[in-house]
């Protein structure tokens, strides 16, 4: 090194450090301007250039440079580096997940509690459910690559956020997911089988006798659509059957208001009040809550778009949001509006056997078959999680140490930490610090690939939760179990806790407060109902 040169850092650019971290100074050579050994060689008089360092290599005590965030072989399954979902295509996607057999029970669930009462529970839902939503896709960008424009994304899940945030409740969250969203599946089956019989009747003259009035049969029949449509890789390859499914919830709220106008429809309506207080409340509050559900699916919008900026994302949670509190409002008022305190659990039991009704019930065996792949996704994904958890770490094939990042948590409350973005302006979409998510450990498994868990976890899901179709009749009992623990969970209590725990150490904000008001009553209500 020459005499009063000092040693100088290589050139870094903001994904390969963050502002706050500073790598000691490398060990550099300059090599020396060239001089004249000629005698008749030209003079100048302009400047020397500055010479040019030559880099070595880092010194033994700096830091290495910062690896890239590797993509799970679980998300490996689709096309993660070209994302090509639309704003329409989430919307629907989301909108699908959220309407359900909960519209159904709502003008029960409004009966319960009383219309002014009710009115005001849906709308307080669905907004919860909305910020949820937000705070979930917010804590998303705290992940590495999870937001970017071009190239490969490092996929977002729940799984990813408790790595950052609580990563030894990280498989229990994963696990109460899966069985969430299992649940709602296998209520879908329940439903086909209650609808299909009666669609049958009314449209044909049969005894009870006839194969066509069994439940079992139209549940087994409905595995004709819904086993191809489960292996789908992508949310977003779902969206034409989303589309189909919507329409069938068009069809029933008109056949809702077509028979609150229908003044031949007589009926004397039970008991109408304003605010019911009873125990009843903690009974029926679930399916609020289960109503506005759709959590389990945002992140896969969130990765599958094309333009996630978190604008983009918010229109798709808005959109989505505020069409089902329409559709909750139609129904679960002019429901509870023409049959009082004496309306059913499922709504469409108390209208008439007509071609109106008929139809209905089929559009609704249509929403639910095409359901079923929107909830069998996040199930799937989850499952996968766990199952890389429990089979345990692989041992290294060589002596090779592990590729880490510095910029690795080493500890729970490192992830709480918030940063100005480092990328130039313009190419940053949020102002936080994204954090690398751990790599994961080379696994056994006993099948070789990626595909083959796609294909053994589905096959697993669907034959699974057809064999407890088959055999339970209570809707009533899984909505009420899915309702109270896996919708609250969710819904309510991770999106809080996600949130706080990455801002654990800055000061209270209103989205902080927010945050945490929502995470406790999430953990009243699922204690409680």
């Amino acid at each position: 090194m020459p005499p009063g040169s000092t040693p100088t850092l290589p050139p870094t650019t903001p994904e390969s450090a963050p502002p706050t971290i500073k790598a000691p100074s490398s060990t550099t050579m300059t090599r020396a301007s060239p001089t004249p050994t000629d005698a008749t060689a030209p003079t100048s008089t302009a400047a020397t250039p500055r010479p040019r360092p030559l880099h070595l290599g880092p010194s033994p005590g700096a830091l290495p440079p910062p690896a890239p965030s590797p993509v799970p072989v679980v998300d490996q399954l689709g096309d993660p580096s070209a994302p090509t979902g639309t704003i329409f295509s989430g919307t629907i996607n989301m909108a699908n997940t959220i309407l359900g057999s909960g519209m159904l029970a709502m003008p029960y669930a409004i009966s319960s509690v009383g219309l002014a009462l009710g009115l005001v529970l849906v709308l307080v839902s669905g907004l919860a459910a909305a910020f949820g939503l937000w705070l979930l896709t917010h804590v998303a960008r705290h992940l590495a690559g999870s937001d970017r424009a071009r190239g490969p994304r490092t996929p977002a899940g729940f799984f990813a956020l408790s790595t950052i945030t609580y990563p030894t409740a990280a498989v229990y969250f994963d696990a109460a997911i899966a069985i969430k969203c299992f649940g709602v599946a296998t209520s879908y089956l329940i439903v086909i089988g209650d609808l299909m019989p009666e669609v049958v009747r009314g449209l044909l003259n049969v005894d009870n006798g006839n194969i066509l009035v069994w439940r079992s049969f139209w549940i087994l029949v409905s595995s004709l659509p819904i086993v191809p449509l489960s292996f789908a890789h992508r949310l977003d390859s779902l969206r034409h059957t989303s589309m189909v499914a919507l329409l069938a919830v068009v069809y029933l709220v008109g056949m809702v208001i077509y028979f609150f106008a229908q003044p031949d429809f007589n009926v004397t309506p039970g008991e109408i009040v304003a605010v019911r207080l009873s125990l009843d409340f903690f009974k029926t509050l679930p399916i609020f809550v289960f109503a506005f559900t759709c959590h389990q699916n945002i992140l896969a919008v969130y990765n599958e778009l094309g333009d996630n900026a978190q604008s983009q994302v918010n229109v798709v949670i808005s959109s989505a949001c505020s069409a089902a509190l329409i559709v909750y409002y139609v129904i679960g008022v002019l429901g509870y509006l023409q049959f009082g305190d004496g309306v059913a659990g499922n709504i469409i039991t108390m209208y008439p056997v007509t071609p109106v009704v008929t139809f209905g019930r089929l559009a609704l065996a249509i929403l639910f078959v095409f359901s079923y792949p929107i909830q069998a996704h996040p199930c799937r994904t989850s499952l996968t999680k766990v199952l890389l958890h429990v089979s345990g770490p692989q041992p290294p094939e060589s002596d090779t140490p592990t590729e880490r990042s510095p910029l690795l948590p080493t500890s729970p409350s490192y992830a709480s930490v918030e940063q100005d973005d480092p990328r130039p302006a313009g190419q940053a979409s949020h102002s936080t610090q994204t954090i690398p998510v751990p790599t994961a450990p080379r696994r056994r498994w006993w099948f070789a690939d990626a595909s083959a868990i796609h294909v053994a976890l589905t096959t697993g899901i669907v034959v699974l939760s057809y064999s407890i179709a088959l055999v339970v009749q209570s809707l009533d009992t899984v909505l009420a179990v899915v309702g109270a623990t896996g919708s609250t969970t969710i819904c309510y209590i991770l999106p809080g806790v996600f949130y706080y725990k990455i801002y654990e150490r800055k000061p209270w904000t209103w989205v902080k407060c927010g945050a945490v008001v929502m995470a406790v009553p999430g953990c009243v209500i699922m204690a409680c109902c």
